[in-house]
This record gives structure tokens, C-alpha cells and sequence, in this order.
């Protein structure tokens, strides 16, 4: 599963945890609770094992959203509230 913190965030970031099954290419969406894609980024390659990265969420209104990564062999996802 995809850990989310802190959640909810008043924080002009949230950091993003996960165990990726294999070494692969990661790639992070974020969307909102109306399906609108407001990030996405090519994260490059990521050992198998724990996976952290911090996300910036300052710009993003107040709201419900969700983040997946992506692999070539994973998709986790979380959600998100933003309270900013």
C-alpha cells in the first residue's frame, strides 16, 4: 500500500512510501477527486525495497486527491487531503 504523510497536510509537501517488488522504473500521478490530472512525474529507476519521495502540494487547493505510482510490474495508490 501506498503511505501518505502526513495526512491530512497543511504542509507545503507530503512524503510518499512504499515497497517496490523489483527494480523498475517509478512513475507518481496525482489527481483530483474529479479525475483531473494535476501531477505527474517520471521518477527514473528505484531499487526493489522501501520507496520514499517527497511531493509538492503548496500550490494545490484544498481537496481530496489521489496519488499513484506506477512501475512496469506495480500500481499503488493513496489518497490524500489537502487543507491548506
Amino acid at each position: 500500500s501506498l503511505q501518505v504523510t502526513p495526512n491530512p497536510s497543511r504542509a507545503s509537501y507530503v512524503e510518499v512510501k512504499a515497497y517496490l517488488e523489483v527494480k523498475s522504473e517509478v512513475e507518481l500521478e496525482m489527481t483530483d477527486f474529479m479525475g483531473k490530472q494535476v501531477r505527474k512525474d517520471k521518477l527514473g529507476v528505484h531499487e526493489a525495497g522501501e520507496f520514499k519521495h517527497k511531493v509538492s502540494t503548496g500550490n494545490l487547493p484544498k481537496g481530496s486527491y489521489v496519488i499513484k505510482l506506477r512501475t512496469g510490474f506495480q500500481e499503488i495508490i493513496g489518497r490524500i487531503m489537502i487543507e491548506n
